[in-house]
Order: C-alpha cells, then sequence, then structure tokens
C-alpha cells in the first residue's frame, strides 16, 4: 500500500515523499512530503491536499497526526 501512495502522491502532486521512521514495522509508517514554492499560500493548500487526497483515496489507512512545516 504505502509503495502505491507513494508512486500515486508522487504524480499527481510533483512531491518527494520518504519513508523516514518505522521501516521495520510493517503495521506503521512514518512519511515526509516536500516540495519547493516562492508562495508560503500555495505550498500550505498543495501540502494539505495531499493529506485530504491520502484519506480518501486510502480510508484503510489512519493518520495519527500531521505536521505542516513552510521554511
Amino acid at each position: 500500500v504505502l509503495k502505491s501512495l507513494k508512486d500515486r502522491s508522487r504524480q499527481k502532486f510533483n512531491i518527494a515523499i520518504a519513508e523516514i521512521d518505522y521501516l521495520d514495522q510493517p503495521k506503521k509508517s512514518l512519511l515526509g512530503f516536500t516540495t519547493l514554492s516562492n508562495n508560503r499560500n500555495h505550498t500550505d493548500k498543495m501540502l494539505r491536499s495531499v493529506v485530504m487526497w491520502i484519506e480518501a483515496t486510502y480510508p484503510q489507512l489512519h493518520i495519527i497526526n500531521e505536521d505542516i512545516e513552510i521554511i
């Protein structure tokens, strides 16, 4: 499921995504998404869209926590 999620989100949103923790736990994962933009609002909107898309497309997954940081 994670490979599909990563591949499809890369294609749909043109973002970078990586599993960054819990690599040895098959039922748990920590994913990191990143994108570049010169517009803070666009970046925030895009990353929130990714979360909503994951929830709608993969209802079997449970997002426990999300944190959007714009630098």
